[in-house]
């Protein structure tokens, strides 16, 4: 699980959130903006799409061990934990998005509030990051999260990988597919100058 370091560190993270029609879908400052109408369900309410939040979950929140992939060559053990929060935004409730956009990129969804650790075995990662875990149908849902480097929890040295690191404007970038199978994903960090690189992948 992640440490006090690491929830005190999503206390202020959470402030800079965004509902989905605030800026796009994807939290991607390149994104094209979708806008449409939000519908705001309880958990087990089922949506316009035909699934409710909480079939979603029972889907795909679960508790996943992967290998996680550097991309300096090494690895390490991840411990994926992926759950409902009943705290996150408007106590917990699942948001319906009706896409309104005409854009390939825009098209309507379920949000639902999630809590996603990620915790390697070596300690470099010691992450909880709460947000929503987007959904189009009931058996696969994509969560991005993105955060200042300087909260990060764990023990990782991020300029080993970017020779542009600065801690206080340095971004953190997880974004992951959960379906019953199991879960895909990576880290990335972007810089301030736009520069995106590869951290590692699972």
């Amino acid at each position: 699980m992640a440490t006090a370091q690491s929830v005190t560190l999503l206390t202020l993270v959470l402030a800079g959130c965004t509902t989905p029609s605030d800026d796009n879908q994807t939290g991607d400052p390149a994104a094209v903006a979708c806008t449409g109408t939000e519908t705001y369900l309880t958990l087990d309410e089922t949506s316009p799409l035909g699934f409710s939040g909480q079939d979603l979950l029972e889907n795909v929140a679960a508790t996943h061990t992967v290998t996680l992939n550097w991309t300096n060559g090494t690895s390490s053990s991840l411990e994926l934990d992926l759950e409902h929060d009943s705290t996150f935004q408007d106590n917990g409730q699942v948001i319906y998005f009706e896409n309104e956009t005409d854009h390939s990129s825009c098209y309507s969804e379920l949000y639902v509030p999630v809590q996603l650790s990620l915790v390697t075995s070596d300690g470099l990662l010691n992450e909880l990051a709460i947000d929503y875990l987007l959904a189009t149908e009931a058996t696969e849902g994509v969560f991005y999260f993105i955060y200042s480097a300087d909260y990060m929890g764990g023990s990782i040295d991020l300029s080993d990988w970017t020779d542009k690191y600065d801690a206080a404007t340095t971004q953190v970038i997880y974004e992951a597919s959960f379906a019953p199978a199991g879960s895909a994903g990576d880290v990335r960090v972007w810089t301030k100058d736009g520069e995106t690189t590869d951290v590692a992948s699972w």
